[in-house]
């Protein structure tokens, strides 16, 4: 009895690890075709980093029920890290300023330090409390992976610590779309 027992309990133990790896590789596949990310700078994600270099912040502060991460000199770069290829990306990034400055958002588009294309808003909304959200949607082809498999981009305010300015960021939201291109980008997902 006991040895029928031992024999139905590794079963079921093997059952449930296969499944949850069977699930895990189908969520990573995203087959809904869209996932959204956040970086609100209270629970982390490994999908959105937070920014760099660090010399050119101020530790992460609450105001309120955020944190925010003050950013004193610009550019800051950061990068996504998506499970696999997908066809666009929407960035939407909650922030203020302590006076009003040109605010951009670039794309890596090569793998020089220089090859960045530079965005502005497409829409700025106004939220409260004097934050604005400001969306940009990029096509991912149009977009340089690294080596990792990280996407980059950067957070440029023009004369952001000549003007003793201060960008504060509450959020950044990246959602990726587009459905994968079968068997082979599930796969390479996790390469």
């Amino acid at each position: 009895m006991n040895r029928l027992l031992v024999i139905i309990l590794h079963s079921m133990c093997a059952i449930i690890f296969f499944a949850s790896f069977a699930w895990l590789a189908y969520e990573n596949m995203v087959p809904s075709g869209a996932v959204t990310y956040v970086q609100n700078f209270k629970e982390r994600t490994p999908f959105v980093s937070d920014f760099w270099p660090p010399e050119r912040m101020d530790p992460i502060v609450k105001i309120g029920e955020y944190a925010v991460r003050p950013v004193v000199e610009s550019p800051v770069s950061f990068f996504i890290y998506p499970p696999r290829v997908f066809q666009t990306s929407t960035i939407a990034i909650t922030y203020k300023l302590k006076e009003p400055a040109l605010f951009e958002v670039g794309i890596e588009t090569g793998e020089k330090a220089d090859e960045i294309k530079m965005n502005s808003w497409e829409s700025l909304e106004s939220l409260g409390g004097d934050y604005w959200r400001g969306t940009i949607t990029v096509p991912m082809s149009t977009w340089w992976r690294d080596r990792n498999y990280r996407y980059h981009a950067e957070l440029s305010v023009d004369e952001l610590l000549d003007r003793e300015n201060e960008l504060l960021v509450r959020e950044i939201s990246v959602s990726l779309a587009g459905k994968p291109d079968g068997i082979r980008a599930w796969w390479n997902s996790f390469k």
